[in-house]
């Protein structure tokens, strides 16, 4: 099972980390082009003549064809990866709070052969999760950084058609900007990981409030 789990983790893994260079390469190539676009006065535009403003234009219609395949790649790996990343999900809260609290029980014994066996294999789950979440993560934060850049780009320095094309790019992407989100249930990102570390925490010292209560009890009662 936890062979199974590291080898679908990584398959996912190239996945988005194919994704995370696409959107890197867009995002390059819209600063620069954005950039050299808002150098251009408009005497200079005149000067400089319609195969400067072509090649520019060219570049972002480009960028803009690109990120729209990237979006659409991107939902169908939400969909096709919606049981896996739940699945996933559900396996790491059940083994990581499993393992967490087996351990603290084998340290407190002096067992530190079972000691050493639950950490390794629960900081092997965390890295799996912690992976997944900061690709996630990364994916978001190059789609933010490329809605700013269509947002500064300037009405006067493109065409009106390319210009309504930006814009219809930058309100469907503030809109609803793509995510991994597994049956729309929840969205993995590191602040997913961070409220699912938490809970697991809260939850482990609360099992061993209980087990101490009890071994206390026995042991008085055993008195």
């Amino acid at each position: 099972m936890g062979f199974l789990h590291v080898c679908s983790t990584i398959h996912l893994l190239f996945y988005l980390k194919l994704y995370c260079l696409c959107l890197t390469i867009i995002d390059e190539k819209l600063r620069t082009t954005v950039e050299k676009l808002n150098e251009y006065s408009g005497l200079e535009n005149i000067q400089l003549g319609s195969v400067t403003e072509r090649k520019e234009e060219k570049i972002l219609r480009q960028c803009l064809v690109g990120f729209n395949i990237i979006e659409e790649l991107i939902q169908s790996c939400s969909c096709h990866f919606s049981i896996q990343l739940i699945v996933q999900t559900l396996f790491f809260v059940c083994v990581l709070t499993g393992y967490l609290f087996f351990g603290i029980f084998a340290f407190v014994k002096a067992d530190y052969i079972a000691t050493f066996f639950s950490v390794f294999y629960v900081v092997l789950v965390f890295w799996q999760a912690y992976a997944i979440t900061t690709e996630c993560t990364c994916i978001s934060l190059i789609i933010k950084r490329v809605l700013c850049y269509l947002f500064a780009v300037d009405a006067e320095k493109v065409s009106s058609k390319l210009h309504q094309n930006v814009n219809s790019v930058a309100f469907k992407i503030s809109a609803s900007p793509p995510t991994i989100s597994p049956g729309q249930y929840f969205t993995v990102n590191r602040q997913l990981l961070s409220s699912v570390s938490t809970s697991l925490a809260t939850f482990v010292i609360i099992m061993i409030q209980f087990k101490v209560s009890d071994h206390c009890n026995d042991n008085s009662q055993m008195n």
